[in-house]
């Protein structure tokens, strides 16, 4: 006999966040396959899930530690970083560049 506060009766609501974990990779491999053969077709993207799916049965990701959820504080500093250091060797790579093309004495390796 169950009462009728029992939560037995309730339907389960679907794992979604499963379901999202599982379908992004498929997702982002179907997408690399579609741009690799450079033309949208519904034989690319079908071939793309087909083997897709293939690649994530035979290599199966491991689980991610942590919660999954963006961080945004580090993500801007981690940009930031970056943006610095590309100005940085761009820099210096332009520096390198004028010694070659200047008349006047030997670059040394």
């Amino acid at each position: 006999m169950t009462r009728p506060g029992d939560r037995s009766e309730r339907p389960v609501p679907p794992d979604t966040a499963g379901l999202l974990r599982r379908a992004v990779p498929v997702v982002w491999l179907v997408l690399v396959w579609v741009l690799l053969w450079g033309t949208f077709s519904w034989a690319n993207v079908l071939g793309g899930v087909a083997v897709a799916l293939v690649v994530l049965l035979v290599f199966p990701l491991p689980s991610a530690p942590g919660r999954g959820w963006p961080r945004p504080v580090p993500a801007l500093r981690t940009t930031g970083r970056f943006v610095a250091d590309l100005g940085v060797s761009s820099l210096q790579v332009a520096a390198q560049s004028l010694q070659a093309v200047r008349p006047g004495r030997e670059i040394r390796s």
